[in-house]
């Protein structure tokens, strides 16, 4: 009796089914209704009382939880009160003679579910028109800027006989025809990532950040920053051609943000842990304020406007990150303090299910 008791309080109905396939017992529950009494399929076969679609998955599954002595389910689509319901069975081995069926509605959660892949299905067609129109407008405008820069050069080859005014234009021109365009190819790259990438390997971090570093040596020998890479750095997964873009955007933009600081120094670092490898970037330079720290990975948001850049490349760090599986983040104390931004990158596994969902999107 108490242990009948006890199972009363579970919230979903039992029924214990012989190995056979007959129904040989039932424990009601509080709200769930059935599709007939119990009167009606006691002592009676699965295909007897069950649609055939539920039925001959119960029968294999009860097959395969008494085979195995371990709990087995299945889902199934029932059409009760004039509407269609989802229900999950758990086959539970009883004895070697019988098992329990523990039946759930399970309609809210599978409509979650679906709406949820609707979402996602949503989300994709969308970042596939964004791409499309990255291109479009990429290309566009591409034309007339490089129309601009090639009268630009003309005009250069008569520099000596404009006045120094007319040199001063000429050079602002230059410089906001260069930006627009890299402007132009950092927003089509933001479009991409998360879609195309190139094949996943596991390698080295601590190659990666020396590679990362001899591409931009010109400004850190131009600004005289001592850059520091940590020895025995672990190995990371993902796709290095993309992860080496994000420690070379954090290196440069670290050059960038120094400020007035007479020793400036970047460290580059990572740690394995045990699902990912926590990377960081570390500088002694400008800081931030720590109410704006949300804000230096958002599209176009530049806390300085007086500095060089388009405002993209920590949303396209951000993007490739996340593209991984991972997580990037900021830390400063103020202004003037330095600033770390750490990123996490997943372990193999996680990380190579996640690219191939990107890849296949």
């Amino acid at each position: 009796a108490n242990h009948r008791a006890m199972v009363r309080a579970v919230p979903d109905p039992m029924f214990r089914v012989s190995k056979d396939g007959l129904f040989i017992d039932f424990i009601p529950a509080d709200g769930f209704e059935l599709f007939t009494g119990p009167e009606k399929f006691l002592g009676r076969s699965l295909e007897q009382v069950l649609p055939p679609h539920i039925g001959t998955k119960a029968r294999k599954t009860i097959s395969d939880a008494l085979r195995t002595n371990d709990v087995r389910s299945f889902e199934y689509e029932a059409e009760l009160n004039g509407r269609f319901r989802h229900f999950e069975a758990r086959v539970v081995p009883d004895r070697s003679e019988s098992v329990l069926i523990l039946v759930r509605d399970i309609s809210k959660r599978r409509a979650a579910e679906l709406e949820r892949e609707r979402l996602l299905l949503e989300l994709e067609e969308k970042n596939r028109e964004l791409e499309r129109f990255a291109r479009t407008v990429s290309h566009d405008l591409k034309s007339p800027l490089i129309t601009i820069r090639g009268f630009l050069e003309v005009l250069e080859d008569d520099r000596a006989s404009v006045s120094p005014r007319a040199g001063e234009a000429l050079d602002r021109i230059n410089s906001a025809a260069r930006t627009m365009l890299q402007l132009l190819d950092e927003l089509l790259e933001l479009a991409r990532v998360g879609r195309l990438v190139n094949p996943s390997e596991t390698f080295a971090f601590g190659e990666l950040a020396r590679s990362a570093v001899d591409y931009v040596a010109g400004r850190i020998v131009k600004r005289g920053v001592r850059v520091d890479i940590k020895p025995d750095l672990p190995y990371v997964f993902g796709d290095r051609i993309r992860l080496l873009q994000v420690v070379q955007n954090l290196i440069e933009n670290a050059v960038k943000f120094m400020g007035t600081q007479r020793q400036p120094r970047i460290e580059v670092g990572a740690e394995d842990r045990h699902t990912d490898v926590l990377c960081h970037v570390r500088d002694n330079g400008s800081g931030i304020d720590p109410r704006d720290l949300d804000r230096i990975f958002g599209v176009f948001d530049r806390l300085e406007r007086d500095v060089e850049g388009t405002g993209l490349g920590l949303a396209l760090v951000k993007r490739i990150i996340e593209a991984h599986g991972g997580r990037v983040w900021a830390d400063s104390e103020g202004l003037g303090r330095g600033t770390t931004v750490y990123f996490s990158l997943p372990k193999e596994g996680m990380t190579e299910a996640r690219l191939s969902s990107s890849s296949a999107a």
